[in-house]
């Protein structure tokens, strides 16, 4: 809206898109992709201005690590408090980095493009999480087959009524 209003990016507008970057890298950070899903949902819309989507990809990779360390200090502070501790990725149980790669999967197929822009705005490593592992690549040929042939199918049902 503030953008809308101004037209242009000026810095309350740069510090929300840096902090919503941030929450999106924690998530990947933590394995979970929910802040990187409704991300992409709301900025594949054609009513986001494309200057914002371009300003993420060209522009925040040095500033979004600084709310993202603000971010990781704010939570662990919390958690220290309250003796909470969370795995990274790396740390996940087997069935945890599953739905963490099937959900990935998931979005390179209806995100195409904006996984790529994606991974290019968020801090190196983390953005780095983000490309296809093989059982990614996978995942991605399996669930597209399965779209395809599904398609297929329901086509060839409605012909078959129409028909009728």
């Amino acid at each position: 809206m503030e953008y809308k209003k101004h037209g242009v990016v000026n810095t309350a507008i740069e510090a929300s898109l840096h902090r919503m970057m941030a929450y999106i890298a924690y998530g990947i950070e933590y394995g979970d992709l929910s802040p990187a899903h409704t991300y992409l949902s709301f900025t594949s819309t054609t009513s986001f201005p494309l200057a914002l989507r371009d300003y993420l990809t060209s522009t925040t990779t040095n500033n979004v690590s600084h709310y993202v360390d603000e971010l990781n200090q704010i939570i662990e502070k919390a958690r220290s408090k309250h003796a909470i501790t969370l795995p990274t990725v790396n740390e996940l149980p087997k069935a945890a980095k599953h739905q963490f790669e099937s959900r990935l999967a998931r979005l390179y197929i209806d995100f195409p493009a904006e996984m790529e822009s994606l991974q290019l705005s968020l801090v190196t490593s983390v953005g780095a999480r983000l490309t296809p592992s093989d059982c990614v690549k996978q995942q991605i040929t399996f669930f597209s087959e399965l779209e395809q042939r599904f398609r297929e199918h329901f086509k060839s049902a409605n012909l078959e009524e129409i028909v009728e």
